[in-house]
């Protein structure tokens, strides 16, 4: 069982850490804290399955030079974040959740009926494609959040989620 989480169900959905973060306090008597950290855009993967969505131009139905810029850039992850996350989680002994598949398939980061959920390279998918991706990449990390701040609810703890990101210096030519 985690290090002072109180709870099987707990055990079993925390990665790493016990959440209560080294040095934790309270607010109340009954309440400890638990942290969590996550890092949603934390790679540039892209499962085999969905590669043909990245594939215009580009030979044997690998990505284009252009759309592999794309990925290798801020625009299909956030570069130095997964670091910054696991050295938080560590220093916190929270447990930590990534998300190492491009954001440019289905952002983790967006609800299911955000307007920017899905990337230029998705948005006109059929729509039962679309659920697909949701199905297999979107719904399974957000599902992992809310099972583990639900658990440490129901074990009584308030739950901070502190989700890293990094941001380009610049956008869309502005510095």
């Amino acid at each position: 069982m985690a290090a002072g989480s109180g709870s099987a169900e707990l055990e079993d959905t925390v990665m790493r850490g016990d959440g209560r973060g080294a040095g934790h306090e309270t607010g109340s008597a009954e309440r400890a804290n638990f942290v969590l950290v996550s890092c949603e855009h934390a790679g540039n993967e892209v499962p085999p399955a969905w590669a043909g969505v990245f594939s215009a131009g580009g030979p044997d139905g690998l990505p284009s030079e252009a759309t592999e810029a794309i990925l290798a850039g801020h625009r299909g992850w956030d570069p130095g974040a997964a670091g910054v996350a696991s050295r938080l989680a560590s220093t916190l002994a929270a447990p930590l959740l990534v998300h190492r598949v491009t954001r440019l398939l289905a952002d983790v980061n967006r609800s299911v009926d955000a307007p920017d959920l899905f990337s230029e390279y998705t948005r006109g998918l059929a729509g039962a494609e679309r659920a697909r991706l949701l199905a297999e990449v979107h719904a399974p990390h957000r599902a992992s959040v809310e099972r583990i701040a639900a658990a440490a609810i129901r074990s009584g703890h308030r739950v901070l989620h502190v989700s890293v990101h990094s941001f380009a210096d610049t956008l869309d030519g502005v510095r």
